[in-house]
């Protein structure tokens, strides 16, 4: 009792640990990986729930492993660094997600 539910644990250790896991398979098997999509639902962002800490912790691994990927979405209502599903100009951005987009990928 007390104990965390394993799924609970999200933190950069279980994340870095996941991403090695597929690294390892990928050089066994001799074959490049990409990670063809990743991204928070919208509420993750919203009060304490760690979006903003999750996200730039995916981006510091990704950068650190040399990992080629996509963030799902651009613009979408649910997950988008945009919000909303209408034109784009009328899109409410995550600015916090877009912040932390230029400081880590502007390098």
């Amino acid at each position: 009792m007390g104990s965390k539910h394993p799924l609970a644990v999200r933190d950069r250790a279980y994340l870095a640990a996941n991403l090695d896991a597929y690294l390892a398979w990928g050089k066994r098997h001799d074959v490049p990986l990409y990670l063809g999509e990743l991204g928070l639902y919208k509420a993750c962002f919203e009060g304490d729930k760690g979006g903003l800490r999750w996200a730039a912790d995916m981006l510091d691994l990704l950068s650190e492993r040399r990992l080629s990927f996509t963030w799902h979405a651009w613009h979408e209502e649910s997950f988008g660094i945009f919000r909303g599903d209408g034109p784009i100009a009328a899109a409410t951005p995550n600015e916090a997600l877009l912040k932390l987009f230029r400081d880590k990928l502007s390098r």
